[in-house]
């Protein structure tokens, strides 16, 4: 979502037109459709698993290890096409497995992680109908123009462009119609097959984690919440002119549509049209740590999906600013954890394992004496690769292997319970990671954080990054 300045006002609150009722629940033949596709899917992974532990002993152990490897794949292809094929609670699970290595095997995460840009949207006459019950008039009439191809869509709504009557862009963000009666179908036949399984097999210990989900993305599907979210972070940034948060046009929103400003610049991983314009990856990478950092350690609160689509640079006259847009994922973080996080950056620079599994603790990650040492250990070689001779890719794909090893370790301790938030952070640090590889640049955790565990300086404005080349006059967009 982007264009338009970002750097105004923004709108108080105001409430719009009702909101009606969403479409009622889902018919029954509907209802038996996902079900039987769910059901379907999850009981065809179920059973491989189970028939390969069947066989699981003596002679047949070597092939079967080789065949659960296979299985892992193949289910994973299964629960993709599921998801891609059903849309609403499926697909959102998958989207969130893909962040949660700890869960399942490597193979999963990898192709689930393909389901977060295949979302076809809805037609146009769906989008009008929804401003129309909205807003109260169609969308010719609230706006002065309106592209009826979105320019991103997703789970739970889509986003379209538009321009205001006062000449001002806006990216418009609906909610799709039929999502609400979807996501209470799809959790209750998860439920039930997972109930079904946990009968036989007893606690998987993935019933917290569809609890999890549950919770999650009803507010999601409120986006007066987002709106909220929006604007606190708008306001933390409020006296930093190197980050920007696009404006909620409040008159416009409600819990089913959103209204923001639309940021004009460069997708953030457009390493070439970055250095056309003259900006440093290097700088660019520094300024998304340091955001972060700042997000994290003194507003106690971050934007919790920062995929490249989320995550644009605008060229000033002088540098540039990184926006953030999106903030149907946000993340509070614990006053504990700001208070003892730089108690787990000193040890992690001073290569103690030890202190890192007491500051671990402290953060609230519940696990055996033997799982938090080895998650200590992994997670100091990390900090040593990052300060290795290896190139940027280099040190990413290593960091992608610790994680990788740090998720095996921890889901083999059935008892280990890791807070939210810290998963959410790890999200963004795989995230960001990502984004450091490809802008070809290595990423500085410990050094971007570490002026942040200092008191917070008094406010004040804080001027846009300068670029250390030259701007180009061509004005990019994405």
């Amino acid at each position: 979502m982007s264009g338009g300045n970002v750097s105004g006002e923004i709108a108080e609150a105001a409430p719009g037109a009702p909101a009606p009722a969403d479409p009622p629940a889902l018919s029954s033949g509907d209802r038996r459709r996902r079900a039987r596709r769910t059901g379907s899917a999850i009981a065809k992974i179920y059973l491989g698993y189970k028939g390969l532990e069947l066989l699981d002993h003596g002679v047949l152990r070597r092939p079967v290890r080789a065949a659960r490897r296979r299985w892992h794949r193949e289910s994973a292809r299964t629960l993709y096409e599921a998801a891609l094929d059903m849309g609403g609670l499926l697909l959102k699970v998958g989207q969130y497995l893909s962040a949660r290595a700890d869960l399942l095997p490597a193979a999963y995460h990898e192709q689930l992680e393909r389901l977060q840009d295949r979302v076809p949207p809805h037609p146009y006459t769906v989008v009008r109908r929804v401003i129309e019950e909205e807003l109260g008039a169609p969308p010719d009439q609230v706006f002065r123009h309106f592209w009826r191809r979105p320019i991103a869509s997703a789970s739970l709504a889509q986003v379209h462009r538009a321009v205001l009557h006062d000449g001002r862009h806006v990216a418009v963000k609906v909610r799709r119609p039929e999502v609400v009666a979807v996501v209470e179908a799809d959790l209750a036949n998860l439920r039930t097959a997972l109930n079904a399984i946990e009968r036989i097999e007893g606690d998987s210990g993935l019933g917290p984690v569809l609890d999890e989900i549950g919770q999650a993305v009803p507010h999601e599907l409120d986006f007066s919440r987002e709106a909220e979210n929006q604007r606190r972070s708008a306001k933390a940034f409020e006296n930093d002119a190197s980050v920007r948060v696009p404006a909620v046009i409040g008159s416009l929103s409600t819990s089913r549509v959103l209204v923001t400003e639309y940021v004009s610049g460069t997708k953030v991983t457009d390493l070439r049209r970055l250095r056309r314009l003259g900006l440093d990856p290097g700088e660019i990478a520094s300024a998304l740590v340091e955001a972060y950092a700042a997000q994290i350690l003194h507003h106690g609160f971050f934007h919790a999906d920062p995929h490249p689509g989320n995550l644009i640079v605008v060229a000033t006259g002088d540098g540039f600013a990184l926006a953030f847009v999106d903030f149907g994922l946000a993340q509070e973080v614990p006053a504990r954890f700001r208070e003892r996080i730089g108690v787990l950056a000193a040890a992690l620079v001073g290569g103690a394992p030890y202190d890192v599994a007491g500051a671990l603790r402290d953060l609230g990650l519940d696990a055996a004496d033997d799982t938090l040492n080895a998650v200590s250990d992994l997670l100091v070689e990390a900090v040593q690769s990052a300060r290795s001779g290896l190139d940027e890719r280099e040190v990413a794909e290593r960091r992608r292997q610790i994680g990788h090893a740090l998720a095996r370790r921890i889901r083999e301790d059935g008892d280990a319970r890791v807070p939210p938030y810290l998963w959410g952070m790890a999200r963004v640090l795989g995230l960001v990671s990502g984004v450091a590889a490809t802008l070809g640049t290595r990423l500085d955790l410990i050094g971007g954080i570490l002026p942040f565990l200092a008191p917070p300086p008094a406010p004040g404005p804080t001027p846009p990054r300068e670029s250390t080349r030259p701007p180009e006059s061509e004005d990019a967009e994405a």
